[in-house]
């Protein structure tokens, strides 16, 4: 059926994108890798950041459309459907729940307004900071 090929497409696309995920922002900075090749995956990671947002929405839309394929086929075959018994009226909820919950996600992570804010660090991550020396004049203040 419709709604399982469209399931194992989105459960695919997942996989691969939680893989890409993994490998481009979690593993290069896990393991203490020097900041030469830091400096050379940070330009893959900002690459990939906006393909990894457009087919996260994309999984994401995949995953309510396969959802509302799959309690409609449930119901339509049921052939109960057209008696409008209370499981039909919740399912229809559910639908309508799930769509506008779809529109909501891909709505906040769209706009601007909701996006997170870089904060620059002083100091780099792979670099130890330059500690304050004590200078003469600063232990004479301690007294």
């Amino acid at each position: 059926s419709v709604h399982s090929w469209m399931g194992i497409i989105t459960v695919v696309l997942f996989a691969m994108q939680w893989v890409a995920g993994f490998l481009l922002f979690l593993l290069p900075s896990g393991f203490g890798i020097s900041a030469k090749i830091n400096r050379f995956s940070l330009r893959y990671k900002a690459f990939y950041m906006s393909i990894h947002l457009v087919f996260g929405i994309l999984i994401f839309v995949l995953a309510c459309a396969t959802a509302l394929l799959g309690i409609t086929e449930k119901m339509i075959f049921g052939k109960e459907y057209s008696k409008m018994n209370p499981e039909g009226m919740m399912v229809n909820a559910m639908g309508i729940f799930i769509i506008l919950f779809g529109f909501l996600v891909v709505y906040l992570v769209t706009n601007y307004e909701y996006k997170r804010v870089q904060i620059e660090r002083a100091e780099s991550i792979y670099e130890k900071p330059p500690r304050k020396a004590l200078y003469v004049e600063d232990t004479a203040n301690l007294k």
